[in-house]
């Protein structure tokens, strides 16, 4: 087995009108990799993401996702399955940064071994961005009573007329 390190940044920018899909799987078991991803999205643009993490060494993903414009909208579904000593640690902020703009969160994890998850997710509900919507959920299975998960939903609200739930 050949032991492996990534550096990967990915940088997109969705125009008004426009709508992505983007799975991101991942099967590293010999390999210790980051991963910073950044999304700027504008009027209606649409962003539907799935990373999907099977084993890896030391994986750290991190998310940073700009609701920029009105009627812009990420659903980010992600899964992670992980044994032995794995580490699997992924990083999730969405920016609502503007009025009627939607986030959707759902990941789920699967750990065994004596593998380790980490989801850190946070929602931030800016002062402008009235009628949006920020919905978390995140749902793990622990195999082995030597395994780790731990789970870090957070909604930050700066406006009182949005609808939020983790």
């Amino acid at each position: 087995s050949i032991n492996q390190c990534i550096n990967i940044k990915f940088d997109l920018l969705l125009n008004d009108n426009s709508n992505l899909n983007l799975i991101n799987h991942s099967e590293k078991p010999n390999t210790k990799q980051l991963l910073n991803f950044s999304a700027n999205l504008n009027k209606n643009a649409k962003l539907t993401i799935h990373p999907i993490d099977i084993n890896g060494k030391l994986i750290k993903n991190n998310y940073f996702i700009h609701l920029n414009k009105k009627g812009s909208e990420c659903l980010f579904s992600g899964f992670s399955l992980i044994d032995k000593k794995e580490h699997i640690d992924n990083y999730v902020e969405i920016y609502h940064n503007n009025k009627h703009t939607i986030s959707k969160l759902n990941y789920k994890s699967i750990t065994k071994g004596h593998g380790k998850n980490i989801l850190f997710a946070k929602a931030i509900i800016q002062k402008n961005s009235s009628h949006s919507e920020a919905y978390q959920k995140n749902n793990n299975l622990m195999l082995s009573p030597t395994s780790i998960i731990h789970s870090n939903p957070q909604l930050e609200i700066y406006n009182n007329d949005v609808q939020c739930t983790h």
